[in-house]
């Protein structure tokens, strides 16, 4: 469950991030060498029913955020989340 300031949020979704970065990398063609790089893992518990809505936000953060790319595991599951610009942006 996550909190407010008051107390537990009124919401039934919640998560946590990692502090700090943990080692990343990407490749960035099918033929290049992997980049090394630091990044962030976020854990977040998310209803079934929203996992298509979370696909499309990530989508999305993606796009404000000029990533390539987005790694979404589920339940063990890995997904690329590929944003195009029709997938939008944040705001």
């Amino acid at each position: 469950m996550t909190r407010g300031a008051d107390g537990p949020a009124p919401n039934r979704c919640g998560g946590e991030g990692k502090k700090g970065a943990v080692p990343g990398g990407w490749k960035p063609e099918a033929s290049a060498e992997p980049i090394t790089d630091e990044s962030r893992k976020y854990t977040v518990f998310v209803p079934l029913a929203k996992l298509n809505a979370l696909g499309l936000l990530l989508k999305k953060a993606a796009n404000s955020f000029d990533q390539q790319e987005i790694l979404l595991s589920v339940r063990g599951r890995r997904e690329r989340i590929v944003p195009a610009l029709e997938d939008g942006f944040l705001g």
